[in-house]
């Protein structure tokens, strides 16, 4: 752990997003064979037990805020599912939310954790961070096409863009009270919990067979330790900053995996090609700043 919190914040996000790119990739498999909540029963087994040890032997504190953050990782496996859900209809389709979320972070970053400070147009910083917004309106712009709406993935997707852009800000606020281990262990408890309980009851099965059971294993495996490296990443950085990388590089990845591992290739038009070069320029101007 020491170790990996002595590495740039950059490195983390990279990090993150390729292992959160894989477990996407896991989910996607795995969606099309039960309901979301089933998926993330077994994904939050793995993110418990390996989150938890960590915990217990890293002598981390039992955080005085704890039920606050169980209750938020409980909220957190509603949307977590909603997300997952859309992905039925399309992976590469639904990751492309992702910067409308992004938006509304650093809106929200702005508001509550006084951010605004960043756009300081007088500071060569403040320049390319605005640019880097300009660009993440634009990419959203190239990549939202009316024609592809679906109107049960809507519902699902827009409920995970509500609560999806206040999660960095809800996480920073809590980094102030626990460290990113901390966060995890009693936020993914709550996110189990909320995972069981829905299954439980739609009177769906908790157990749907050694395979589903391993690949939801490994899922879990790759999304916490993806979330761990973020909130890390988060804990030495701003929310704008974080978001501004993360965002480009999951849509990216993500996008990839939906096209030519699911085989979404239809979905690839001229402006979503036009997206991911302006995705692309996002990280130059985001790795400048």
């Amino acid at each position: 752990m020491n170790m990996l919190a002595s590495l740039p914040w950059e490195l983390l996000i990279l990090g993150s997003v390729v292992l959160g790119t894989l477990g996407h990739g896991l989910a996607k498999y795995q969606v099309g064979k039960a309901s979301s909540f089933q998926v993330l029963i077994y994904k939050y087994i793995a993110s418990v037990i390996i989150i938890t040890t960590i915990w217990f032997f890293s002598g981390s504190k039992w955080p005085r805020v704890w039920p606050f953050i169980y209750l938020y990782g409980a909220l957190g496996g509603v949307s977590v599912a909603a997300y997952t859900a859309a992905f039925r209809h399309s992976l590469s389709k639904t990751v492309l939310t992702n910067p409308i979320k992004l938006l509304f972070s650093i809106v929200w970053a702005g508001i509550f954790l006084k951010e605004f400070f960043l756009f300081d147009i007088r500071e060569p910083q403040g320049r390319l961070i605005v640019l880097g917004v300009i660009l993440t309106g634009l990419f959203f712009w190239l990549f939202y096409e009316k024609k592809d709406e679906v109107l049960r993935w809507n519902k699902l997707v827009w409920f995970n863009v509500l609560y999806g852009s206040l999660l960095p800000v809800i996480v920073k606020f809590f980094l102030s009270q626990a460290t990113p281990v901390e966060l995890l262990t009693f936020g993914y408890w709550g996110s189990l919990s909320t995972a069981v309980l829905f299954t439980i009851l739609r009177s769906h099965k908790l157990y749907i067979g050694k395979k589903f059971a391993l690949v939801g294993l490994i899922h879990g495996v790759f999304s916490s330790s993806g979330v761990l490296l973020w909130f890390m990443a988060l804990s030495l950085a701003t929310v704008t900053q974080v978001a501004l990388l993360r965002v480009p590089l999951f849509v990216l990845l993500a996008t990839a995996v939906g096209l030519f591992v699911f085989h979404e290739k239809t979905k690839l038009t001229r402006r979503k090609i036009g997206g991911m070069a302006v995705a692309v320029l996002l990280l130059i101007v985001v790795l400048s700043i």
